[in-house]
């Protein structure tokens, strides 16, 4: 998936928007944190983007493609968010793989 250059600035900040509200209503994120719901703020900002802009970017394909992106360009919050998401994903395959052997 490509994520066109106008839109991948303003969906950055959505994701940051998104951030702050989580941080505002569940406190700092941390190893304690809900990521499923995290996740679903994440998740939100990316269907938002998509109702106001008229465009139809895959919520999880364009999480994945934005936390790859930028990688090299990451202050530090953005970076132990980008490590925790990364993480519980990581967490979530492990279990799902166990629970099917």
């Amino acid at each position: 998936m490509k994520i066109e250059e106008m839109h991948y600035s303003i969906i950055i900040k959505e994701l940051d928007k998104a951030f702050d509200v989580f941080e505002k209503l569940y406190g700092r994120l941390n190893e304690g944190s809900d990521f499923d719901l995290y996740e679903k703020h994440m998740i939100e900002a990316v269907v938002n983007f998509n109702k106001d802009n008229g465009t139809n970017y895959d919520p999880a394909d364009t999480l994945d493609h934005v936390l790859a992106l930028n990688e090299d360009d990451e202050d530090e919050d953005m970076q132990y968010m980008n490590e925790a998401l990364e993480n519980w994903n990581n967490l979530q395959a492990e279990l799902k793989a166990e629970n099917e052997k």
